[in-house]
This record gives C-alpha cells, structure tokens and sequence, in this order.
C-alpha cells in the first residue's frame, strides 16, 4: 500500500546540526517584557501566515527575524514577525518563535513554549516536554538515525499538523497529534496521545498503552500494538512515500567596504538639536549618543558604561559601519535606545513607531555584543563574527556569517538569559548593500586606470526603499 504525504503548510521552525562544508562563513577583507510573551507568537503565526493559510519556505535573509550561518542559541528570546534560521544549529530553549529552518538539526527545549508553524530540519528534530507546535515537524535525517523526529513530553504537549521524517519518529506521551506521522525508518508511540490521521512507516510501528490512532496504520516490517492502543482505520503491511519539507541556507549580504578613522570620540552630541554630525571616527566611547541621518563609520565602539542611544531618524535613515567590534556595555551595564521622529521629543524604543526600525542599520566587521539588560532598534549585520547578547531586546533583525568572537566551538548568534523575557520584535531592514564595483561596469565608464579604481568608504543615505 503506498501513500503521497503533501505536507501541512504554515510557519516551520528548524533546527540545524553540524555546519555543512559549504556553510562557511565569508573571509574577512584586509581594508517588553513578560506578558503578552504566549500572545505575541500566536499572533505573529497567524499574521506570517497571511489570508492563504500557508506561507513559503523563506528564500532570503531579510524573511528572517533572525538569521546565523554558523548557529543560532537563544533563550527566554521570544521572537515575532518571522522566524528563525540557520545554516548551523539552532537551540531555542523557553523561547516562542513562529517558526525556525535549518540546514543541521533543531532542539526544542526548556518549558512551556510555543513554536506558530513548522520545524524543518535538515538533520535531527528533538522537542523536550511542555511545548505546543502549531504547525508540522520535518526532519530530512537519513534512514537509521534514531531519531529522525522525537516529541517527548507530559500531556501538555501537542503538534497540530504532521510528523514527517525520513529517520525514526519517537512520540512519547504527546496530548494531541493534529495530522498524519510519516517515518522512513521505525515508528514508536510509547504512552497516551492520540494521532488524528494515519501513522506510517517503513520500518517497525509500536502503539503502546492508551494510544488512540484515528485513521489507519500501515507498518513496513512489524506492528506490535498494546491492549489499550486503538486503531480506528485499518492495520496493514507496506510502504509509504515520506517527503519531508527541505530547506537551503541563504545568502547574507555582501559585505560593505569602508575604514574607519583613529582617535577616541568620549563625547557623541548633547542632545537631539545638537547630534554628533554623520562621519568617519575612532573609537566610540561616549555614554550618551546622539544620531542623526546620515552615515557613521567607526573604527571600533567599546562603550564600557551605562549608555543612552538617542536615534533622530527625521532626517533620514541611520547607516552605522564599525570596523572592529561593536561592544556596548560592561560588566551589569545596559543600552538603552530612544527613537525621535521629529527631531524635537524622543521616546523609549518600545513606545517609538516600530516600522522606523527599518532605517537604522549597524554593520560591524567584528564581533556585536551587548551585555546586561540592553536594547536595540533597528537591524544588526555581523558578516565575519557573531551577535552576542546576554538579555538583549529587539525591534529589527539580526545577522550574522560567523562565529561568536571567532570560536568554531560558539554558535554565530547568541542570546542568552538566566531569568526574564527580552522580546524580538521583527522588522524587515530597508538597507540595500552595494558591493565593491565589478571590472566590467568600471571598464565601460572608462574609470579603469591609474588611481580611477577607489573603494567605497561612505554610502548614500539614499540607499533605504
């Protein structure tokens, strides 16, 4: 008896294993809170899922809210608007997310979660108890590995769409499956729960005590059910068809070209009316920053104190290029960011519009880090090293190519919290990278010569849409 699985679309969630030979990262060029945490990611699945029911596997790094080459470890991050990926690993413990894809493996961990669509992995999927998956699980690790797919919880755990993996499938006590579970190898459903549609698999099917099946069972080489599981389809030996859901690591921006200045800059403007001017600098230092629109290109930023960003978008997007890391906050010291849309008032980023997220972008060639209890509004690109943020708040996107400080052993975005939830609040970026310009376009505007080849150093502010 062969079957056609056509899996249940929606918001997936992967999670990615070992970095694959061609997930390297880029070489470096020599020149809110608690409350409305459950809330916000149910909305946010139903909103990225749209009027169709369904939404496309994400292509391009701006359909992220977060993205890592390397890996991707959050906890306590709640992240809505889009979802999570990874050409590495993904690890989100306690963390609710619409949906992760991955090139590796995917855990699910910690206690009461909820994940608004699917898991897709390219290797191994293992959710731990107390999480709600309200989409489908994909796992594309080979037949044999054990296991492909593993949902282990108490009662409270439930997947409204299917389980689909062409390794073995574990459930174990899970409340509620909504779809079908497909394994390419052994299927094994051990305690309670029952499973809405057929359960399939090409290997060995074990039905153990008080597992209720509501459509049929087809097994490949045996079935062995307990006296208290019930089938109410048929049981019948065969084959099924298991086409898991894929996904492919995308591509991160081209990395911008600019050099940052010497010196030390302690103080970053007095207020909104008088800014530090848009530039190439130094180190930045100075405790209270204030922007404006225009381009900043710095050497390094190592701001070791507590540290007010001010952000006066009335004149037009943020562009903020570091050459070195961008470090904010020492040991028990915040950022904290007020948005200003006239020049005039600001207010704190959490009751700013946050679609002006959109027109700030900070590039760093090094390492991005903020420690204890900061914030940041806009999006945040590392090409090289990684994003590490202890308790970090987020109105934008981060990206990152590498590894955090340059460690292989670290995941390239790290967001971690003992205690509390720091929200992530995706805004898609409006930045438009130029890379450096090609041969062919500088031959014919004739610039090809002696000095005629320069490498951009500043961008136009007029490179947001």
């Amino acid at each position: 008896m062969d079957s056609e699985l056509n899996s249940w679309g929606g918001v997936r969630i992967r999670w990615c294993g070992p970095v694959p030979a061609t997930g390297g990262r880029a070489t470096r060029p020599t020149g809110g809170r608690d409350g409305f945490r459950i809330a916000l990611v149910l909305v946010a699945g139903i909103a990225w899922l749209g009027a169709s029911g369904a939404h496309a596997t994400p292509t391009a790094y701006s359909d992220f809210a977060i993205y890592g080459a390397q890996g991707v470890s959050m906890e306590r991050h709640p992240v809505s608007g889009a979802p999570v990926g990874s050409g590495g690993d993904i690890l989100v413990n306690t963390s609710d997310v619409p949906g992760i894809y991955s090139v590796g493996n995917a855990e699910v961990n910690g206690s009461m979660a909820a994940v608004g669509g699917d898991i897709v992995a390219m290797g191994t999927v293992d959710v731990t108890p107390n999480h709600d998956i309200l989409g489908s699980i994909h796992s594309s690790a080979p037949a044999g590995t054990r296991p492909g797919a593993e949902v282990v919880g108490p009662a409270t755990s439930s997947i409204s769409g299917d389980v689909v993996a062409r390794g073995d499938v574990n459930l174990d006590n899970v409340l509620a499956l909504g779809g079908s579970v497909h394994s390419e190898g052994d299927l094994q459903a051990s305690l309670n729960g029952t499973v809405a549609q057929d359960a399939r698999a090409n290997g060995s099917v074990y039905l153990g005590w008080n597992v209720h099946v509501s459509g049929d069972v087809v097994y490949g080489t045996t079935l062995n059910q307990e006296p208290s599981a019930l089938v109410s389809g048929g049981t019948s030996q065969g084959s099924t068809v298991v086409s898991p859901e894929t996904f492919s690591a995308v591509g991160l921006p081209t990395p911008s070209i600019f050099a940052g200045g010497v010196g030390v800059v302690d103080e970053a403007g007095t207020s909104l009316a008088d800014p530090l001017a848009p530039g190439t600098y130094g180190t930045l230092e100075a405790d209270d920053i204030f922007l404006t629109g225009g381009t900043y290109v710095f050497s390094a930023i190592d701001v070791a104190k507590n540290a007010d960003l001010y952000l006066d978008l009335s004149g037009g997007p943020i562009e903020i290029f570091v050459e070195g890391d961008a470090i904010f906050g020492g040991t028990n010291r915040t950022l904290e960011v007020f948005v200003s849309d006239d020049g005039i008032d600001e207010v704190d980023m959490d009751d700013a519009d946050a679609s002006l997220a959109a027109n700030v972008w900070l590039e760093t060639h090094g390492t991005f880090r903020a420690n204890r209890l900061s914030e940041w509004f806009g999006s945040i690109y590392a090409p090289y090293e990684g994003i590490d943020g202890g308790k970090l708040e987020v109105i934008g996107a981060l990206y990152a190519g590498g590894h955090v400080d340059g460690d292989p052993s670290e995941v390239g975005i790290d967001l971690q919290s003992s205690s509390g939830f720091y929200n992530h609040v995706f805004v898609a970026p409006n930045f438009v990278p130029i890379p450096e310009p090609g041969v062919a376009l500088l031959l014919t505007l004739g610039l090809v010569g002696v000095g005629g080849v320069r490498r951009l150093k500043r961008r136009r502010t007029d490179l947001f849409l």
